[in-house]
């Protein structure tokens, strides 16, 4: 599994915890080039017309997800890019796509309280179904 890949997934799950009945998804997609993009969907309605090279969470400075629309630079742990807010940092869709500057750490650690949370979840389901 790609970085990008784990961005996505980290950013759907913080969606999910934040507005979990609101449908979140990403689907992906190539786009003529030959590029593998995603797309946000809520709902099952994409968030855009276009595709992003990745779906991130800014957890460092505006807390909102964000797609990424190209890889600036990188220094030793951080990676930077130019991205388009989706998601605000409250779980609200953002009525106007704004251009932002994003820096991302380069190892993607996912919120294990989060994730044993919806392990917990997943198990419980499970054997909701099983009886």
């Amino acid at each position: 599994m790609t970085t990008e890949s784990n961005r996505t997934d980290h950013a759907i799950r913080h969606l999910k915890c934040l507005k979990p009945y609101d449908g979140w998804s990403a689907d992906k997609y190539m786009n003529s080039q030959g590029n593998e993009l995603v797309m946000l969907r809520r709902r099952n309605v994409s968030l855009s017309k276009t595709g992003y090279t990745a779906i991130a969470y800014d957890e460092n400075d505006s807390k909102c997800v964000v797609g990424v629309t190209s890889l600036i630079g990188e220094t030793g742990n951080t990676i930077f890019y130019r991205a388009v807010v989706l998601v605000e940092k409250d779980g609200v869709v953002a009525r106007e796509q704004r251009a932002v500057r994003v820096s991302l750490p380069k190892k993607v650690v996912g919120n294990t309280k989060e994730q044993s949370l919806n392990d917990a979840k997943e198990q419980n389901r499970r054997n909701i179904e099983k009886a």
